[in-house]
């Protein structure tokens, strides 16, 4: 389920090239001359300097998320005022893999290209991936880590709570759909090539994966980690509930993408629908996971109306 999509790029295997400067309070160290860290709580903001952006400070952050020292970079742009705060999630694995230190996520050039002047962004490592500690689990715990990078960089950077928005790919989609389902107040989610959790994936994989290809392969991996006929509160953590949705929701999807099946996607639309939530499915005739090459413009376009929408201007 990796694919980690950025808004113009797909990051294939990216490694952080940055380490930040220390991970606790009384611990991080600056030259006399360099810029002090950001320190709130157990969260430390080293600004990177490697990548100067105009207008726009970059920073690797370190903080707790379930016991595990997490890492994100963070943009910020010079403002005296609370700003909006994008949360841009990658791909991953969709369930336990026991990998520590995982060479897939988000660099520090990458980020520096895509960093606005009107508003924050944080990129998440999910425990497990590049300098994050622990290891790579599902869609839950992911979800976790991403609630707190989100608590660290509103303690850190001056962070406008009533407008956070959501954007993620592949498994950073359904990271996107949970958080929202956990978090009230969020403005607007673009869901890209989603995973949509365990509730709806896995008995549509049971029903239709064929051996040799991604989905069984997935399907043997979840099987490994939550069993072969999962109970209903672990398909429920590992899932998003529509029910507790508030935030508008757009659902961007290829049919021919082999990592996730546009079936499971268009039935959680449904569900959505059903439960009266502002949802729309676009659907990319033979789009591929990720929605680059051909439907790369269309894709982009569609996200960065989304998020106008409601209220943030998504440009560089």
């Amino acid at each position: 389920m990796g694919g980690a999509r950025t808004v113009r790029a797909v990051v294939l295997g990216a490694a952080l090239v940055v380490a930040a400067a220390g991970c606790r309070a009384g611990s991080a160290k600056a030259t006399p001359t360099g810029p002090q860290p950001l320190v709130a709580g157990t969260a430390v903001a080293t600004r990177v300097t490697k990548y100067p952006i105009a207008g726009v400070t970059l920073y690797q952050v370190f903080y707790t998320a379930q016991g595990q020292r997490v890492a994100a970079y963070l943009t910020v742009p010079h403002s005296r005022r609370p700003v909006p705060l994008l949360v841009n999630l990658h791909g991953g694995f969709v369930s336990d893999e026991g990998i520590t230190h995982y060479n897939f996520g988000y660099s520090a050039a990458l980020v520096s290209r895509l960093a606005s002047a009107s508003y924050a962004i944080l990129y998440p490592e999910y425990q497990g991936y590049l300098q994050s500690a622990g290891q790579v689990r599902g869609l839950y715990t992911a979800a976790l880590d991403t609630l707190a990078g989100i608590r660290a960089a509103e303690a850190l950077v001056p962070i406008d709570r009533q407008r956070l928005y959501l954007v993620g790919y592949s498994l950073g989609g359904g990271v996107a759909l949970k958080v929202a389902s956990l978090l009230p107040g969020v403005r607007a989610v673009v869901a890209i090539s989603p995973f949509v959790g365990l509730r709806t994936v896995m008995p549509w994989q049971a029903a239709n994966a064929q051996p040799g290809t991604r989905f069984f392969n997935q399907w043997v991996g979840e099987r490994r980690s939550y069993g072969t006929l999962p109970s209903q509160a672990v398909l429920a953590k590992e899932s998003p509930d529509v029910s507790t949705i508030t935030a508008p929701v757009l659902l961007l999807q290829g049919t021919g993408d082999h990592h996730v099946a546009w079936q499971t996607v268009q039935q959680f639309f449904t569900e959505m629908k059903a439960a009266g939530k502002v949802v729309k499915l676009v659907l990319y005739p033979g789009g591929h996971h990720g929605l680059h090459h051909q439907y790369a413009s269309a894709s982009y376009v569609e996200m960065l109306t989304w998020f106008q929408k409601y209220g943030l201007t998504f440009s560089y």
